[in-house]
């Protein structure tokens, strides 16, 4: 097998495992920062939005909000998945607002160990992506 090694290779934008900025990272952030003042119109609570790319920029959401009473973070779940194309977003974490959402590390951090999985997660049946190769009903949309 012969390997060609250029002295500066030219690298496709959206093929390989190699990490980086791709065309595709950046657009997925700025639709989460273009979005961001726009969620804050109808939920003024919402401090900040990750949506991370390894979430594919809608399969996962992290929140923060203010929080002011017992029950806002499913209030602000609820807002979110009547969003437009948000209604899509398969998991929505809500975290409270001294928690940076852009560190994943902090969110796992903070979310895992105050966690009463019994009480903090809810699970919602809501409209199917046609294009969702995980959805539990095939062609419902």
């Amino acid at each position: 097998m012969t390997y060609f090694v250029a002295a500066q290779p030219v690298e496709s934008a959206g093929t390989g495992p190699r990490v980086g900025i791709t065309a595709g990272k950046v657009l997925g952030k700025a639709v989460e920062r273009i979005f961001l003042p726009l969620m804050r119109l109808t939920l003024p609570e919402i401090v900040d939005v990750n949506l991370p790319v390894e979430g594919v920029f809608h399969n996962l959401m992290i929140v923060s909000i203010r929080k002011s009473y017992p029950g806002h973070a499913r209030k602000v779940m609820s807002g979110i998945w009547a969003l437009g194309q948000a209604m899509f977003t398969k998991c929505i974490v809500v975290v409270d607002e001294d928690v940076n959402v852009q560190d994943i590390g902090e969110v796992v951090l903070k979310v895992f160990n105050n966690i009463d999985p019994e009480r903090d997660i809810q699970f919602t049946l809501g409209p199917v992506d046609s294009l969702d190769h995980a959805a539990r009903l095939t062609r419902a949309a």
